[in-house]
C-alpha cells in the first residue's frame, strides 16, 4: 500500500534545473535538485521543466521516491534521510543533525518506491 502524505506547507518554486526535476524528488530553494547530501528546501510535488512554477512540499509528511539501493532494512522507520545524487531519499549515515532532510515514517520496500518522510 502506498503511503499517504499529510502536507501541512506548500511553497512554488521556479525550476532552474536544466532538463527539469521529476516529482517526488528533493528540490533547492532556488529551483535545482539537491545532489548527494545537499540539504533541501522541499520535495517537488509534480514533473516540472526548467523555467517552469513548481509545487513544492516545504513542510509535513511527504513522499519521496526511494534512491537506487534502497529496501526496508536501508531506511527503517525514525531513521534521518537525506538525498542522493538524483534527488531521491536515501538514509543519512551522517551524524550532524543538519544534514538531514527528514525522518522515515514509513520504509522503503524498494528503490524507486514512495517513501513517507517527515520533513526537517
Amino acid at each position: 500500500m502506498r503511503p499517504t502524505s499529510k502536507t501541512v506547507l506548500t511553497d512554488s518554486v521556479k525550476i532552474t534545473e536544466v532538463g527539469g526535476v521529476k516529482m517526488e524528488r528533493f528540490v533547492k530553494a532556488d529551483g535545482s535538485l539537491c545532489l548527494d547530501n545537499e540539504k533541501a528546501y522541499g520535495v517537488s510535488q509534480v514533473d516540472a521543466d526548467c523555467d517552469e512554477m513548481c509545487p513544492v512540499d516545504v513542510y509535513g509528511i511527504v513522499i519521496i521516491e526511494a534512491g537506487d539501493g534502497v529496501d526496508e532494512t536501508s531506511i527503517p522507520i525514525g531513521a534521518p534521510v537525506t538525498s542522493d545524487a538524483f534527488g531521491k531519499a536515501k538514509k543519512n549515515d551522517s551524524v550532524s543533525i543538519f544534514n538531514h532532510n527528514g525522518f522515515a515514517v514509513t520504509g522503503a520496500s524498494a528503490s524507486g518506491i514512495g517513501l513517507a518522510i517527515k520533513l526537517a
